[in-house]
């Protein structure tokens, strides 16, 4: 064979292995996208990836992610086979796979469940540069992840450097409510019109809706003493709310509200009936106010996080009573787990009045004027809970000359304006009922 003749045959050969190559790495990022982005993967689709990439896969970083992503993807929670292939693959420096480490060691898939290593896989993979890491950093340091206490400003300097959809998020989230930054809902609006998840879509629907919302601010824990449950103010009906509040325990971010029936038993327990969107729930607590049985509460998600679910299963593990000296109110504080995350919950307060209570309240907030009234009489109080309000209007002789059909009022500041015009000139006595509990003022129509 003469010179020419070879070297066509050689350069050909190098060609033929050099496009082998290139086909090969991009069917390897192919694969990387599609089991990393794709929500849901047939089995055969798997197994169909595995095969094509025969050829391709090796022994080095980006092979063994791969190889335990396909694991990992085979049922959803992972096995002995991805993490060893994850380990390789970071022990060979491919970042991914230590993200995917932190993931595993986070989720219990293929190993025991472990926060701190996940923390610190998740820290190297960031420090490296990953953007999922740098989100998933920034998500620990939010909710005191892997040991971590909570600090708002890291978080948000983490979301701000990632570019992961969930990162913009949570920092709109953050930038809503004011945590680790200047509170602004407008911006939040802004960043979410970034972020086309349905996440992001369904928290800017809660901002257009609660724009206006104001959240208050929880420092009073100072003026509350423990509540011996099975000796104190145990009977009877007592409204309230659920308090859900930010990480660090200052900050309500939902409010919902709840009924409980209250009844202690001879052994000094104290059974609670909690009523709460619609749904009943009893949990039993002992003399000393501690909960003696797990109790799980499902309520609508707050705010659609990862896989944005419909609703978030509360198991509550333990609940210390407390009397809130500042609310006058009785407050129930809740260690919680969400199961859907399966992360430790934020912290929880269901905080209830009893019919005292709630009246004094409504005293308080209570005005009738102008008396003396020319035309018109108004009426000024302040609801807790939605109420149905009537009003009567008596002489001095007892027939009632005016009644007043308010219906259900939501909660909130009141101000209810009572035409008089027809009413003859002397005094009179209105009784203005709130859910059956009548508050009696004299008044006076000008002569």
């Amino acid at each position: 064979m003469n010179k020419p003749i070879l070297s066509l045959i050689v350069m050909l050969l190098s060609f033929s292995g050099l496009k082998s190559q290139i086909d090969c790495s991009k069917r390897l990022d192919v694969v990387k996208n599609q089991l990393e982005n794709r929500k849901i993967l047939h089995e055969s689709v798997l197994a169909e990836m595995s095969k094509s990439l025969d050829t391709c896969l090796s022994n080095d970083g980006m092979s063994h992610y791969i190889l335990g992503l396909i694991e990992l993807r085979k049922n959803g929670k992972g096995s002995k086979n991805s993490m060893k292939n994850f380990e390789i693959a970071s022990k060979m420096g491919f970042t991914r796979a230590k993200t995917y480490l932190g993931y595993s060691y986070k989720n219990g898939w293929g190993v025991q469940k472990d926060l701190q290593e996940s923390l610190y896989w998740i820290r190297q993979a960031a420090e490296e540069g990953d953007d999922n890491a740098i989100y998933t950093l920034g998500y620990y340091y939010l909710k005191g992840i892997g040991g971590l206490e909570p600090d708002y400003e890291q978080a948000v300097a983490n979301f701000h450097r990632s570019n992961h959809q969930m990162a913009k998020y949570w920092l709109a989230f953050c930038t809503n409510f004011g945590l680790g930054t200047t509170d602004d809902k407008l911006d939040a609006k802004r960043i979410l019109l970034e972020t086309e998840t349905p996440e992001g879509q369904s928290f800017k629907e809660y901002l257009d809706t609660n724009i206006e919302q104001e959240f208050s601010s929880l420092k009073e824990s100072k003026n509350m003493v423990p509540e011996n449950m099975g000796t104190k103010n145990t009977h009877g009906v007592f409204q309230g709310f659920w308090l859900e509040k930010d990480w660090m325990d200052e900050l309500v971010l939902r409010k919902i509200p709840v009924s409980m029936d209250f009844k202690s038993n001879n052994s000094g327990d104290v059974s609670l009936s909690l009523m709460i969107q619609g749904l009943n729930y009893p949990l039993l607590l002992n003399n000393n106010g501690r909960l003696k049985k797990d109790i799980e509460i499902t309520l609508s998600a707050p705010f659609k996080g990862p896989n944005h679910p419909e609703t978030i299963t509360y198991l509550v593990k333990d609940i210390t009573v407390y009397r809130n000296l500042t609310n006058e109110a009785l407050e129930l504080q809740c260690t919680t787990l969400i199961k859907e995350y399966e992360e430790q919950g934020p912290p929880i307060s269901i905080q209830v009045y009893g019919p005292e209570s709630i009246d004094l309240k409504i005293d308080k907030s209570f005005y009738v004027f102008p008396n003396t009234f020319d035309q018109v009489l108004n009426y000024s109080f302040t609801l807790l809970f939605q109420s149905e309000v009537h009003l009567e209007i008596f002489n001095l002789n007892g027939y009632r000359v005016k009644q007043f059909e308010f219906g259900f009022l939501e909660p909130g500041e009141q101000l209810l304006e009572i035409d008089c015009n027809d009413l003859r000139p002397q005094n009179y006595i209105a009784i203005l009922n709130i859910n059956g509990r009548k508050s009696t003022k004299q008044v006076i129509k000008k002569y």
